[in-house]
């Protein structure tokens, strides 16, 4: 039987959330606190392919030429994921619509958790999440640290970049704002030349007792 990770999952993709917002005046005094809700991730994606400043909605305002504005990279995700969604529900026997991909995600659960074989679980959830973190990387932006080692990989030197300035080469940590236990962290090397990385708590964990270990015998 499914845990409830992957409800959780589909619910994240798929329901709006709502944010309590502080309201303030230019000096900065507060106001009030009011509650902003935002669309569901999955329409959140949809939305960014046609930014709503170049869509009239039916208008005449707009030009030509502005309200053919796309977000390619938005789009390429947007069009990957309608077709993972919809492979995974020819999977389950189910037919799928691309145009309404929040509705087609809890069809494919519904019909998901009425098959015996659940091996395949933890693909789901690692599918699902991958996709949330991916939308949710377009307005929010993970939080980093310097772990306050250099990259075991290629080594302390530091990388310079097209324009010629010179960085230092510390490892990364980054993890999603939603998540602060950093259960699905990552360490990174921001040498584009190396680009090394460790995922999960595991990894990391591994990747600092060698970062000490080879500390000590320094």
């Amino acid at each position: 039987m499914t845990d409830n990770r992957l409800l959780d999952a589909v619910d994240a993709l798929t329901k709006p959330t709502v944010d309590n917002v502080k309201q303030t005046t230019d000096d900065g005094t507060y106001i009030r606190t009011v509650p902003v809700e935002h669309p569901p991730l999955l329409q959140q994606l949809a939305d960014a392919v046609l930014p709503s400043g170049s869509n009239d909605h039916g208008g005449q305002s707009a030009s030509a030429s502005s309200r053919n504005v796309l977000d390619s990279t938005a789009l390429y995700d947007l069009l990957l994921i309608q077709k993972q969604l919809l492979d995974m529900c020819s999977w389950v026997n189910i037919v799928g619509d691309r145009r309404d991909l929040p509705c087609t995600l809890r069809k494919w659960y519904a019909a998901y958790i009425g098959r015996a074989d659940f091996d395949s679980e933890q693909w789901y959830l690692g599918q699902l999440r991958r996709w949330a973190d991916q939308i949710r990387a377009r307005t929010e932006p993970p939080k980093t640290f310097e772990a306050g080692y250099p990259c075991p990989i290629c080594g302390p030197t530091p990388w310079v970049d097209t324009d010629g300035e010179r960085h230092p080469n510390m490892l990364i940590v980054e993890y999603p704002r939603h998540e602060p236990d950093l259960t699905r962290a990552r360490t990174i090397c921001k040498n584009p030349n190396c680009k090394a990385e460790w995922v999960g708590v595991g990894a990391i964990a591994e990747l600092g007792d060698e970062l000490k270990e080879r500390e000590v015998t320094a």
